[in-house]
């Protein structure tokens, strides 16, 4: 059995978080653009559960917040060479 984050779905939520972060951290400081990533994710979810009755997945919450973690990581490390 794959561990939860190798499943496709989850890996598509940590690109997508990690591009969001990146693509506003060009327009907003590195805190507000991973809270606005996390409050798309979180939307995103919301509307699994109640527009397309798949439910609200705390799976890929966490994917998402992977993403948004390593985005955080790159950033970071590109700003202290």
């Amino acid at each position: 059995m794959r561990h939860w984050f190798m499943q496709e779905d989850k890996i598509k939520h940590i690109i997508l978080s990690f591009i969001i972060t990146i693509v506003f951290y060009h327009y907003l400081d590195l805190l507000v653009a991973s809270i606005v990533s996390l409050i798309i994710g979180t939307i995103k979810e919301v509307i699994d559960k109640y527009y397309y009755k798949s439910g609200f997945c705390w799976q890929d919450m966490k994917a998402n917040c992977i993403g948004i973690i390593l985005a955080c990581i790159v950033v970071l490390a590109n700003n202290f060479q």
